[in-house]
């Protein structure tokens, strides 16, 4: 596939040419970034902490295609011709707070202003007229259940997810406030305290389940 060709198909898909070099970009900033150890990490200053991903307050979202326990989900319908993706047809977010875990610490993560990069790891497909219970559920959400798919011939679902117990990588700043719980860190008048990383839109956080990011 020459470059051009690389270019044609991230045209079909809304936004993916400026996504894909944002996530080239995030990714350097995530190598070379100071990493720390959940307790460790200093507050207002932009670090790196890697952990395995846990319920924050008991909550999860459920995968709409695999049904997988996660905190956030991103799925992608696209319309295809044969082998060939014509263009995304509709797409789905949604993402939680969630509990950034290492042998040290936990930390909470709010990924209300976040940059996610999730490798696609569910795919599956289906026509118009004869999906799934999880893709119908899909198409009716996004409003394509009754809709043409122009010169495509059938459907593929590409989902990614931030899954329960997976590791992920954050790159952000945050501060130490009160633990209610009592058990992610105790900082100098032993106090129970916890870091809580939130972005803002102008500073999100990058979260990233790539290991080239770790």
């Amino acid at each position: 596939m020459t470059f051009v060709d690389v270019l044609a198909a991230f045209g079909r898909i809304p936004g993916a040419l400026s996504r894909y070099f944002a996530d080239r970009k995030h990714r350097r900033w995530m190598r070379r970034a100071p990493t720390f150890l959940v307790r460790d990490m200093p507050e207002n200053t932009f670090a790196k902490i890697v952990g395995h991903v846990r319920p924050f307050r008991e909550r999860a979202l459920e995968a709409p295609l695999s049904k997988r326990l996660c905190v956030y989900y991103d799925v992608s319908i696209d319309a295809m011709a044969g082998n060939s993706m014509v263009r995304t047809l509709a797409s789905v977010q949604d993402g939680i707070p969630f509990l950034l875990k290492d042998h040290t610490a936990a930390a909470v993560i709010d990924p209300a202003h976040a940059f996610v990069s999730s490798g696609i790891d569910a795919l599956s497909a289906s026509s118009l007229n004869n999906a799934g219970e999880n893709e119908r559920a899909l198409l009716l959400r996004t409003n394509l259940s009754h809709r043409r798919i122009g010169m495509g011939d059938s459907l593929r679902y590409r989902e990614a997810i931030l899954e329960i117990d997976e590791m992920v990588a954050v790159f952000g700043g945050g501060l130490r406030e009160p633990d209610p719980d009592g058990v992610a860190m105790t900082y100098r008048d032993g106090a129970p305290m916890r870091m809580h990383l939130t972005g803002t839109a102008k500073f999100p956080l990058f979260i990233s389940d790539d290991p080239r990011s770790f």
